[in-house]
């Protein structure tokens, strides 16, 4: 999962931290791995955080390779908005 920006990583996460002292920093969450990053309009601000957004996404393929986590059987409680 590519949680694209604070609110997504927040909330998967269930965590407060800012996006900048989480991104990039891959985080298991049951059976699967959640890669949080900056959103991509990030790119349109000034700054370097277009790269970083970029270096994220190359890093994707590596993360799909990944083993499952070391307790997979573990069931994630997922939050979904009510329609």
């Amino acid at each position: 999962i590519v949680a694209m920006g604070a609110p997504a990583a927040q909330a998967i996460l269930s965590t407060t931290e800012s996006i900048t002292s989480i991104r990039g920093k891959p985080k298991w969450w049951g059976p699967y791995i959640v890669l949080p990053t900056y959103h991509p309009a990030v790119d349109m601000y000034p700054g370097d955080r277009g790269k970083d957004l970029r270096a994220d996404f190359r890093d994707i393929p590596k993360l799909l390779r990944e083993e499952r986590a070391p307790n997979a059987e573990d069931k994630a409680e997922f939050w979904c908005p009510r329609h």
